[in-house]
């Protein structure tokens, strides 16, 4: 690995991703509406506030994502 590739990937590291709302709720294929009434119900997906913005962490959606999962009993 290159300096320049090391330093890129060091910086992505640090800077950790959010998606907007819009994105999560495509990601998870469910309405805007259900993410705003699950903030508002203090129930669902951990979220950032950034002024009127509000960010998901990748990190977090990709949790309650493996936290949600069903395997079937065979």
């Amino acid at each position: 690995m290159n300096q320049d590739t090391k330093t890129h990937v060091e910086s992505n590291l640090s800077h950790p991703r959010y998606l907007t709302e819009r994105e999560v709720a495509q990601l998870l294929s469910c309405s805007l509406s259900r993410l705003r009434q699950d903030r508002h119900k203090s129930r669902g997906l951990p979220y950032s506030k950034m002024g009127r913005s509000v960010r998901y962490s990748v990190a977090d959606v990709s949790a309650y994502m493996t936290k949600c999962r069903v395997t079937a009993i065979q």
